[in-house]
């Protein structure tokens, strides 16, 4: 296996970055639930370990 340059590295990211953007998009359009409040709620938990 032949490394790759920084420059087709940085191409690659590039690329399939902004191939994913309506995945991202969507992903956060799910959230329902503030994610600071769930760790709150589960905090009592963590803490009991």
């Amino acid at each position: 296996m032949t490394l790759k340059t920084p420059q087709e590295v940085a191409e690659k990211w590039a690329t399939r970055l902004g191939q994913s953007t309506p995945a991202i998009t969507a992903g956060v359009n799910r959230v329902t639930v503030n994610p600071a409040e769930k760790a709150l709620a589960s905090k009592d938990k963590m803490v009991g370990r």
